[in-house]
């Protein structure tokens, strides 16, 4: 498991982080948002995209970081997916 990381000295000795739930939904939107701003980026040379994929980025981060629930309607999006995929 991850440790604590201290600033001033280091890793903390014996103190360990539980771990995270991950919050799928808003991290993989948030990432794919990120692709496709960057992709805009590169394909018009415009500063724009490039600030909407740092903030995408970000947000895809702090989805995680901050255990953001998944909307209501992700269920029916997954169950969406796996029918597609043929799973289902």
């Amino acid at each position: 498991m991850p440790q604590s990381f201290d600033n001033e000295d280091g890793w903390i000795s014996g103190v360990e982080e539980p771990p995270r739930e991950n919050s799928y939904f808003h991290r993989n939107l948030f990432a794919v948002l990120c692709f496709v701003c960057f992709a805009y980026a590169l394909a018009t040379n415009a500063p724009y995209g490039y600030l909407g994929a740092l903030v995408c980025g970000a947000l895809s981060r702090t989805a995680v970081r901050k255990k953001w629930p998944a909307p209501p309607y992700a269920a029916k999006l997954e169950a969406l997916w796996a029918r597609m995929r043929g799973q289902k």
